[in-house]
């Protein structure tokens, strides 16, 4: 059983969710590599003209060596095999995992100055949590970790609270229109919902007012009651297993589940 108020095997369970995370997003780039190829919506000859440090000398010679098609998919398939040993505990050492989650971190710097196009919160989240975790594990120390648990708490309960004001704010939100406009897209959409919602459409707001509540009243998990806390999680792990199977969003669901053992250790902290 895990226990969430070591803070070391705390950072670990983290990192092992993170990982999870970052092995999908490798491997959902790996299986479409023609986006990034030079005729493909992320192709660098296209992407490097936006900065003209892109195109000096001594960047293509450096770091830009390693950004054209294919040679990127080496950096991809470098950051798997980092992501994957992680997850299945190949890594002993404080040492051996911190090299691998700055690895991470690099590979995930680079990927992003090479393309901005697609990415997302889970993008984001991922690389915060995996710099978090590698600043932890470069320290070393009690209060590294402490820091570092706390930093990814605070930052769950900043994204669920930014997004469910911004939720709050919008009209179409609190009238309920934005959940049938989401599921009817192609991107984000799935049919089954789409019609389930239509025909019920009491459910359009119940399901609306239900999200804009949950991400709104998230911070309170770490004000260090046990039952509200517990219940946040799995009321935010509901909501992230429904995204990835009803949206196809499967990096959301492992990047925001990694920071939950923060956020129990936390308010653990407060209870104590």
């Amino acid at each position: 059983m895990i226990n969430f108020a070591d803070r070391q095997a705390t950072i670990q369970v983290v990192e092992r969710l993170a990982s999870v995370g970052m092995v999908i997003a490798s491997l959902e780039s790996l299986l479409r590599p023609q986006t990034m190829s030079d005729t493909g919506l992320c192709s660098w000859r296209v992407h490097q003209l936006v900065n003209k440090w892109f195109i000096n000398r001594y960047f293509q010679s450096t770091i830009g060596w390693f950004l054209p098609y294919p040679r990127v998919l080496c950096l991809i398939v470098i950051r798997l095999v980092c992501a994957a040993t992680l997850l299945v505990g190949g890594a002993g050492s404080e040492v051996m995992r911190g090299a691998l989650t700055a690895s991470i971190v690099m590979i995930s710097f680079l990927l992003t100055v090479r393309s901005t196009y697609g990415r997302d919160g889970a993008d984001q989240m991922l690389f915060l949590t995996f710099t978090t975790i590698t600043v932890a594990h470069a320290f070393g120390s009690a209060v590294a970790r402490d820091l570092a648990l706390w930093f990814l708490a605070a930052q769950a309960c900043l994204s669920y609270l930014t997004a469910g004001v911004a939720k709050l704010a919008s009209p179409i939100w609190r009238s309920g229109a934005a959940l049938p406009g989401i599921f009817g897209t192609d991107i984000y959409g799935h049919a089954w919902v789409r019609n389930l919602l239509a025909r019920y459409p009491v459910l359009v707001k119940t399901g609306s007012w239900s999200m804009i509540s949950f991400e709104c009243v998230f911070p309170l998990a770490l004000v260090g009651v046990p039952a509200l806390t517990v219940t946040l999680i799995v009321a935010g792990a509901t909501f992230h297993v429904a995204t990835a199977v009803f949206m196809r969003l499967n990096t959301f669901l492992w990047a925001f589940i990694a920071t939950y053992p923060a956020v129990l250790y936390c308010s653990g902290v407060v209870r104590l």
